[in-house]
């Protein structure tokens, strides 16, 4: 049961790490919309740019470790149903995200930052991370109600 604490755990972190992306895009652009060439500081919001990468790399490798991939440092999801739900979110859910991500720097490269059309991206983003946010709540409930199926039996 202990090791159920701990899947149920990771999954819930992916929640988090799935509402960082959205807040680390959005301070991406924050921080390349007020950046000043001629400015030595970095603001606060440009020490968040590049963390939409590290966030998504860290879920990546929570995933791995719940799929028994990988190491012992993550539980691994004992149930095949929860596992597939888990997949599931990877690539329904999350995978939109990613494929989102890389379209903000396209346009970011493209000197787009700022631009009506980067807004609009960027509320596409949101409401992707909102979808994904909600799809993972689903995951943390099957996982919870695999383990309270094991602890009463």
């Amino acid at each position: 049961q202990h090791a159920d604490g701990d899947v149920i755990n990771y999954i819930g972190r992916l929640r988090y790490f799935t509402q960082h992306v959205g807040v680390s895009s959005l301070a991406d652009e924050v921080g390349h919309t007020i950046r000043v060439g001629s400015s030595p500081r970095r603001s606060a919001a440009q020490e968040w740019i590049g963390d939409v990468e590290n966030t998504l790399l860290a879920i990546d490798e929570v995933c791995s470790g719940l799929f028994g991939e990988v190491g012992d440092s993550v539980a691994a999801i004992p149930d095949k149903h929860v596992k597939l739900q888990l997949r599931a979110w990877l690539s329904e859910s999350l995978g939109p995200i990613k494929t989102a991500h890389k379209r903000l720097k396209e346009l970011r490269s493209d000197g787009l930052t700022g631009s009506i059309v980067m807004q609009e991206h960027l509320l596409e983003v949101v409401r992707l991370v909102n979808v994904a946010t909600s799809d993972v709540d689903k995951v943390v409930d099957l996982a919870s109600a695999a383990a309270g199926e094991r602890a009463s039996a």
